[in-house]
């Protein structure tokens, strides 16, 4: 979209991305990322840990540990940034949702500011870095962890982001309902 060009002095570039119905894996970039972004129809779940490789390596379950979830409403406008070596997934908030998590432009200031290897850095310098190249994705051992049935969600600390009715309530339950609802409707007489 906004691509870098190291030779005019410009390091930086712009991307745009959706996050689809299903969220994607948990994974990082050895790069700061900030985002702007809009949730969808049916709000989007932000999970972040900050736990190094080398410690997950020897222990798993620290990654555990410094898990935590943001819950973003729906149909909202919100701007995310975490540093480099964050492990993060996005996913919607609501589950089977049919609408995706979000659709963002994402600002990466400098990609040779941080740690790569020289074959990434070439690539980053021809301009042939693609977000896949600059993406780890989390150790298997550590994905076992989540996908157990052992695995409780709903006891990661989570802060829940509200402008109208509280999560867990009701009132949230059925506006989730009415905008999921509107929200596909919409989209089947779109242009």
């Amino acid at each position: 979209m906004g691509d870098a060009n190291i030779y005019l002095d410009d390091p930086s570039s712009l991307y745009s991305f959706v996050v689809g119905p299903r969220g994607h894996p948990f994974h990082r970039h050895a790069g700061n990322r900030f985002f702007t972004a809009i949730s969808g129809s049916g709000g989007a779940q932000l999970r972040f840990s900050t736990a190094p490789l080398k410690k997950i390596t020897k222990d798993p379950n620290s990654f555990l540990e410094s898990l935590h979830f943001i819950n973003i409403p729906a149909d909202c406008l919100f701007t995310v940034r975490f540093g480099g070596g964050t492990w993060h997934q996005f996913i919607p908030l609501s589950r089977n949702s049919l609408h995706p998590a979000f659709f963002a432009l994402s600002y990466h200031a400098n990609e040779l500011g941080c740690y790569l290897s020289e074959e990434l850095k070439e690539k980053v310098l021809a301009n042939e870095a693609t977000i896949p190249a600059l993406t780890e994705l989390l150790p298997s051992n550590v994905n076992v962890l989540l996908q157990s049935k052992d695995f409780q969600a709903q006891a990661v600390p989570t802060t829940t982001l509200s402008l109208d009715a509280p999560a867990g309530t009701l009132h949230r339950a059925v506006c989730d309902t009415i905008r999921c609802s509107v929200g596909t409707i919409r989209g089947l007489f779109g242009e």
